[in-house]
């Protein structure tokens, strides 16, 4: 069974697995999610900041799923952005979908969901994300098909995407075409 989207490999958009020496670009990656809340701390704070904030987040991510499935996205052979997925049983979860600031907003993260759409379609598992409340990305989500769940967590919804959802969930025009 396949762990990531099939991407052809003419395309100029790619996945590689994730390796030791994408730590640094991991941590660039991490800074950009972050930009807004780093202008609220002192300058001295920042990096102290960053480095704690994505020491603890990466250390999580990998005591808890299964990195063999974690991915570098590319663009013309030059890293954008990670998709880190793992796969249960019922369940295929998105652990983290980002790609830097110049890549946001083209359709790649539309066009890699899909690709994890038609996966879990096609083996009969439901498709789930954990997505801030505050994240614009929940209406992307909302669009393939994500249905919001109740938790207990002030911070993050589970989102899922049932087994099964009709391919033809409704898109809006423009928003999943690669740039």
């Amino acid at each position: 069974m396949a762990s990531t989207p099939k991407i052809p490999a003419s395309d100029p958009l790619g996945l590689r697995p994730l390796t030791d020496a994408d730590l640094p670009f991991l941590r660039v990656l991490y800074r950009s999610l972050r930009e807004d809340e780093l202008r609220l701390l002192p300058p001295d704070l920042v990096e102290p900041f960053i480095t704690q904030q994505f020491n603890a987040q990466y250390r999580h991510y990998t005591e808890n799923y299964d990195t063999s499935r974690y991915a570098i996205i590319e663009y013309h052979q030059q890293a954008i952005g990670r998709l880190f997925v793992d796969r249960w049983p019922e369940e295929i979860r998105v652990i983290d979908i980002a790609l830097l600031p110049d890549h946001r907003g083209k359709g790649i993260g539309t066009r890699l969901l899909r690709g994890l759409c038609d996966e879990a379609d096609r083996d009969g598992l439901a498709l789930s994300i954990h997505v801030e409340r505050s994240n614009p990305a929940r209406h992307l989500y909302q669009r393939l098909g994500f249905l919001p769940e109740e938790t207990d967590n002030a911070v993050y919804l589970l989102m899922k995407r049932p087994a099964n959802t009709a391919r033809d969930q409704p898109i809006t025009p423009g928003t999943n075409a690669v740039g």
